[in-house]
């Protein structure tokens, strides 16, 4: 089991409600689609019924817009580090192992071929 599952052995899956709920939005808005598309005045009907919500774009209009899906962004990107956080803060930290450092390695690979090399050296007089 890899480390991003979300279930552990006993545990029953997570429902994932994002999921549904998206989806059930994408199914009406297709459904609505369907039966816009199947009616003869279809589209008449929907530029009719439309026409009272549709206002004039101002650029006072746009601007508060575009900041307040910054704002958006900015609160849900902070949530996520903080979710982020907590998850990183709460994991456990295995202890350090030998040979984890590749410098450390290496140089005691250099240490052992040097002593392996003086052990086969012929003794000096």
């Amino acid at each position: 089991m890899s480390e991003n599952d979300t279930t552990t052995a006993g545990a029953a899956p997570r429902t994932r409600w994002a999921g549904i709920v998206f989806g059930a939005a994408f199914a009406a808005a297709a459904i609505a689609g369907v039966v816009l598309l199947a009616l003869p005045d279809g589209g008449r009907l929907l530029h009719d019924g439309l026409r009272p919500a549709m206002v004039q774009v101002r650029a006072e209009w746009v601007l508060a817009g575009l900041l307040l899906l910054l704002g958006a962004l900015a609160v849900t990107g902070g949530a996520v580090a903080l979710r982020h956080r907590g998850r990183t803060d709460a994991a456990p930290v295995a202890p350090a192992r030998r040979g984890d450092d590749p410098a450390e390695a290496e140089a005691e690979a250099e240490a052992e071929a040097e002593a392996e090399a003086e052990a086969e050296a012929p003794p000096e007089r």
